[in-house]
Parts: structure tokens; sequence; C-alpha cells
């Protein structure tokens, strides 16, 4: 999943593996559309384009990505695994880690930032009216 354009109440992700898949571009909108928030869903198929409108008031853009780039990690039954890293003699591998506290992490600091960007807009609103 590759992300396009957002700006609130409105995203755009482009996701390879609804490109010429109606089966799956039907089953991603219609677990889009079951997300608290998620007003519509438009999938193209032709070219992999997902757009999504959902309430600024119910939910944040960044949150609905992090679960759409989990779902997508899960969902990728099909990929090959990585390659085995070699590690010099006497070196030992350095830990994966799985991100997702990355992910959560991003999706809260986005949804905070949206919410004071809103605030500090309807101020100034305020203050010109």
């Amino acid at each position: 999943m590759s992300y396009l354009h957002h700006i609130p109440g409105r995203i755009r992700v482009r996701v390879a593996g609804v490109k010429h898949n109606p089966a799956r571009a039907s089953a991603l909108k219609e677990w889009l559309q079951s997300l608290k928030g998620v007003e519509r869903v438009d999938v193209n198929t032709l070219t992999g384009s997902v757009l999504i409108h959902y309430s600024a008031t119910v939910t944040c853009g960044d949150r609905l990505i992090a679960r759409m780039r989990e779902r997508e990690g899960i969902s990728a039954g099909n990929a090959e695994p990585a390659p085995a890293r070699r590690t010099p003699r006497g070196l030992k591998p350095a830990p994966r880690r799985l991100g997702i506290e990355r992910v959560v992490a991003r999706a809260i600091l986005g949804c905070l930032a949206e919410a004071a960007i809103e605030r500090s807009l309807m101020a100034i609103a305020a203050a010109v009216l």
C-alpha cells in the first residue's frame, strides 16, 4: 500500500492488490466500510486507487492508514519470505522489531496534531468573525 493524499475527511491510497482484482477490491471495500467513522469507500480496480471518505470527528486519517497497513501486512499470504541475513562471525544479528508500537504511536500523534490544527483554525475563524 502506498499513501497518496490526505486531507481531513478524505484519504487516497494505492493498493496494488486490488488492481485488476475485483474480488479483493470488494473485500477491502466491505472491510473499510465496517470501520468506525468511515462514510464511503470508492475502489478503482483499473488503477488500484482507494478513496476513503470518513468523519473527521469520529476517527482520523492516520488511524485509518495504520489499520490498512496492519491488514495488508497480515493478509499478504502470497509474499515470499525474506532471505536470511548473513552475519559476520562473532557478531550477533540485531533483533527484529515488529514496529506495531511505532504504527500506533504515529496514529495517535497524527490524531492529536489533526485535532490541534482544527481547534487552532476554529479559534482563528472565531477571532476574525
